[in-house]
């Protein structure tokens, strides 16, 4: 099961042997996107807005694979392309100033996956994830401190079974998706954690019934600054 958001994820299972059956993003679940037929989005399918499309400059700027619109020799939008393609990748949208307002990720599967919208001052203030209907499944909020460090504030899970979920940290939603794969399947609910500092609060605190396992990573070399050269260590068995 993988945790973060990634829009090439089930493209690269071909380059292992895996299939979508044997992985779980926990974003895809409520996406409802752990099976999804792919199609071929290209620049050509994205929409211009009726007032510019009379009198657009469209120019390609290879060594950033994206493609910059123009009208009135105002940038308005960028289209970006998976590398050696053009499957759409990502889509910005600039306001009459020029400034960035929001942004446009794609599933490298051919469908819009996250939207993302940003200040006055070019930061996230907000992303939504989206189900291939478009509907939103995800919502995730930033506040910023003093510092202007940028901190999520709130995750909101939306129309999930009818319902809507609110919770303050990642690890919290990760606890809710948990606990609804050990409901659903209750007779084979184990969960091995590989990745402690990330998953174990979420785990350790499901209210649903399930087996846990943890899994602690150490050392296997003498020197572990020097392990291509540093001997293995050694169990011994003093019974």
């Amino acid at each position: 099961m993988s945790l973060d958001y990634d829009p090439q994820l089930h493209y690269n299972l071909k380059y292992t042997d895996l299939t979508d059956d044997d992985i779980l993003n926990e974003f895809d679940y409520f996406q409802k996107a752990t099976h999804v037929k792919t199609k071929e989005v290209t620049p050509a399918d994205v929409k211009i807005p009726a007032n510019f499309s009379d009198h657009v400059v469209k120019n390609w700027v290879a060594d950033q694979n994206y493609y910059e619109y123009y009208h009135n020799q105002a940038i308005f939008m960028r289209v970006a392309v998976f590398p050696n393609t053009q499957q759409v990748a990502a889509v910005h949208y600039f306001d009459t100033l020029q400034n960035l307002y929001r942004v446009d990720y794609y599933d490298r599967r051919g469908f819009v996956s996250k939207e993302q919208y940003y200040t006055p001052d070019n930061k996230v203030n907000m992303e939504q994830l989206l189900r291939p209907d478009g509907s939103v499944a995800v919502q995730q909020f930033y506040r910023f401190d003093r510092s202007m460090k940028r901190t999520t504030s709130q995750f909101r899970v939306v129309n999930y079974q009818g319902k809507d979920y609110e919770f303050n940290t990642i690890s919290e939603l990760l606890r809710f998706c948990l606990d609804e794969l050990a409901r659903k399947d209750p007779q084979v609910s184990i969960f091995v954690s590989d990745r402690s500092l990330v998953d174990d609060w979420s785990i350790m605190h499901m209210q649903e019934k399930s087996y846990k396992v943890l899994h602690l990573h150490n050392s296997q070399t003498n020197d572990a600054n020097d392990p291509m050269h540093s001997g293995l260590i050694t169990i011994m068995n003093l019974a």
